[in-house]
């Protein structure tokens, strides 16, 4: 896991408090969703509850962490979640589904909204990244199939 440097980890403990006052009810009321915040490069700086028990990490493991591991190692190989960051500041948002790793080794199957929190000049200011595990979805749609 890539993490921040000393700098850039005094930065981000001076915003987080604020983010995490600004989204609290959000965090503390998305139950069966996995809420994160994401710098603009990428690192987690807030992590509510339901991604512990979705993801099996605590919040400490992975504040400060780049998100990618929580993505398959294909995806990584192909530096698409830099993409996905590049492409939701540009539209405005990313929805995606895709395969997801808990801290186990084990996958499941994700819908994944990301958006990005901007300053008043454009520049983002961090993401917001909503993730509902949809395995069951998944396997529903696939017996059906059958």
């Amino acid at each position: 896991m890539k993490t921040l440097n000393s700098t850039e980890e005094k930065n981000e403990k001076k915003i987080a408090p604020k983010i995490d006052a600004q989204l609290r009810v959000l965090f503390d009321n998305a139950n069966e969703l996995k809420v994160c915040m994401l710098n603009s490069a990428g690192n987690i700086i807030g992590w509510n509850m339901s991604a512990e028990k979705l993801t099996g990490y605590a919040s400490k493991e992975v504040m400060g962490k780049y998100y990618t591991d929580f993505i398959s190692r294909e995806e990584r190989r192909k530096n698409i979640f830099k993409k996905i960051l590049q492409t939701a500041s540009k539209r405005g948002s990313y929805t995606a589904e895709g395969i997801r790793v808990r801290k186990d080794g084990s996958h499941f199957w994700a819908q994944t909204f990301i958006t990005p929190m901007k300053d008043s000049a454009g520049r983002v200011k961090f993401f917001i990244l909503i993730t509902k595990d949809i395995s069951r979805e998944k396997a529903l749609a696939q017996k059906k199939e059958e």
